[in-house]
């Protein structure tokens, strides 16, 4: 009996650790990435560099502003909410009821 719980509790600590292993490598992947990125930008000129701000703006300021505009001139619902139905197989006490 003594041996089941240990042996569980040990089970739980592994699956515990798997996650963050995973979490760990998607970090440093990220950060990897991050540092190249850095790097390929610091070999920019300036020039180069106030070109690409001022594109970046542009680009994902009139984006915005379309939506904007397109939310405003619109005269149908953008939104729409759908009410939810409930299951077929939920009795009067909102209970869930397997199928068999």
């Amino acid at each position: 009996m003594v041996f089941n719980k240990n042996n569980q509790k040990q089970r739980n600590e592994e699956a515990d650790k798997e996650p963050l292993a995973i979490l760990n490598k998607w970090n440093s992947f990220k950060r990897k990435l991050a540092d190249g990125l850095q790097q390929r930008f610091q070999l920019l000129s300036s020039q180069t560099k106030k070109y690409t701000l001022i594109l970046f703006c542009i680009l994902f300021g009139g984006s915005s502003l379309a939506i904007i505009i397109h939310s405003v001139t619109t005269k149908t619902d953008a939104l729409k909410i759908i009410d939810i139905t409930k299951p077929a197989r939920v009795n009067e006490d909102n209970q869930a009821t397997l199928q068999s």
